[in-house]
């Protein structure tokens, strides 16, 4: 039996010829249903699909675009490439026990999965929150995910992939899916939102992307980094002492915050005021994979890379160092002072 037999059906049986504007209306035109199991409704327009009535997908469409940040050129393009997540309602999808199913392979597509595969994303489907689910299906819609971030429903997207980052801890799955928020904020101009992300980033396995892109992402958008990130990125500025770090974190950042105050007026610090004099331009660039979905051509895009900019890393580890000494200081100002304190009382 056909997937969307289940997942799509029609409301009106006089609609027989296909969607001429090539877009899903759960509300008006369609019933999502498989068995029982419903369509999450923050998905239901963003799914692709291949042939039928609610076709919206055209693997012959060319689409390219391009944007600047400090006289940097971007491209991403797609180039008549099949979307891995398109959905074809043709093909047979078996109900199974979902814990015997086998995982998808790497790179997995929805059409190169079995039918009992299918079932499982099916359920997924139902809900894409659910941790328990292979990572590998996750990947499936989070491909077409990545697509609406370029070229679609951006905004409805952007919302879903956080929400999925806060529940799959997978860290390929972090690293890409910051990578694609961050790039596509970029790119539509959206500081707003690049802010939403930064304020969803309450959890440790969701700090598993490039600390080079958190200061390319700040860069772009003029936002001040505060002390707990520098302190997150520690190791990327060559502070190698993690001992303070790890036992009296709240202190380090308050340390942090201090010298931060002293060197430069500010509780935290300002990329353009350290990079301004040079700008991206003299930065040195890197050919770094952005984009998991393979139907992307240009998943290799050049990324300045800022962490590796003299100047700044010496700023920063000099920040660092200090916070370092600091904390090491007032920790032993006071054992001094329960030293005293205990003589005192006895």
């Amino acid at each position: 039996m056909g997937f969307l037999d289940f997942l799509f059906k029609r409301k009106n049986k006089n609609k027989t010829q296909g969607n001429p504007e090539g877009k899903i209306n759960p509300s008006k035109e369609t019933s999502l249903a498989i068995k029982g199991i419903d369509v999450h409704p923050e998905i239901r327009d963003l799914l692709w699909i291949g042939e039928g009535y609610f076709k919206n997908y055209s693997q012959e469409a060319n689409n390219k675009t391009e944007f600047e940040i400090d006289g940097i050129l971007f491209t991403i393009s797609f180039y008549g490439s099949e979307e891995p997540s398109l959905i074809y309602p043709s093909q047979r999808v078996t109900k199974s026990n979902i814990t015997q199913v086998e995982r998808p392979p790497y790179y997995p597509t929805y059409s190169g999965l079995s039918p009992a595969q299918k079932w499982v994303y099916a359920n997924l489907l139902s809900n894409p929150y659910n941790p328990e689910i292979n990572i590998g299906f996750v990947f499936i819609l989070y491909y077409g995910l990545e697509r609406h971030l370029l070229l679609g429903n951006f905004e409805q997207a952007f919302e879903v992939i956080l929400k999925l980052r806060d529940v799959h801890s997978n860290s390929s799955f972090q690293s890409y899916s910051a990578k694609a928020l961050i790039l596509s904020c970029i790119l539509h101009k959206r500081p707003d939102l690049i802010l939403r992300f930064i304020d969803s980033l309450d959890k440790d396995h969701e700090f598993n992307f490039s600390d080079n892109l958190f200061l390319l992402c700040c860069y772009s958008f003029n936002i001040p980094i505060p002390p707990f990130q520098l302190m997150k990125m520690s190791k990327s500025f060559d502070h190698s002492n993690q001992n303070y770090i790890k036992k009296e974190p709240e202190l380090f950042v308050a340390k942090i915050e201090e010298n931060l105050k002293r060197e430069y007026g500010t509780k935290e610090l300002i990329l353009k005021d350290l990079l301004e004099s040079k700008g991206l331009q003299s930065i040195k660039t890197k050919k770094e994979l952005m984009f998991a979905n393979v139907s992307i051509r240009d998943q290799e895009i050049p990324v300045p890379q800022i962490i590796t900019e003299k100047s700044l890393k010496s700023a920063v580890h000099q920040i660092l160092k200090s916070a370092h000494e600091d904390v090491k200081k007032h920790l032993a100002e006071m054992r001094k002072e329960a030293r005293k304190k205990a003589k005192t009382d006895n």
